[in-house]
């Protein structure tokens, strides 16, 4: 009798360990990971077929990291494109990002993210919003992450 009752309760804790990891909100990196910290982000232009644009860091980009450019339609409903993005030679706390992208009303919304090993550290955008607006105007993506 205790065995039919300790293994679905080994099962019921076992289910709630991963749905609550799968659902974890990223988290700030440690001091040790300034590699990974989004504080700046800002240039990003569409002509209507490409995207581009680029993030800062506290720090040099981790050799480990991935830095990841989301985009999606206006609403924020729909996701148009990703891509990782790659540290710029000249400044190594710069990650720029190339993305093909189309979208019929001319205006995108983005975010990007910093992880290592799938755990995303950080999500970069602006300030008490989601995403960054970025339509076909030069130089429209001029708020900056945090």
């Amino acid at each position: 009798m205790k065995r039919s009752f300790v293994l679905p309760l080994l099962a019921g804790a076992l289910v709630f360990s991963v749905s609550a990891a799968w659902g974890a909100a990223p988290t700030e990196p440690p001091a040790s990971r300034a590699c990974l910290d989004i504080n700046g982000g800002t240039g990003f232009n569409w002509d209507g077929t490409t995207l581009t644009g680029s993030i800062t860091l506290t720090a040099p980009a981790c050799k480990q990291g991935t830095y990841t450019l989301y985009v999606l339609n206006q609403a924020g409903g729909t996701l148009l494109a990703s891509v990782a993005g790659v540290p710029f030679a000249g400044d190594p706390r710069t990650v720029q990002f190339t993305a093909a992208v189309q979208d019929q009303d001319s205006m995108v919304c983005v975010y990007a993210t910093s992880s290592i090993g799938g755990r995303v550290f950080d999500v970069g955008a602006p300030d008490g919003q989601q995403c960054l607006v970025v339509d076909t105007t030069p130089s429209s993506g001029g708020t900056p992450f945090h």
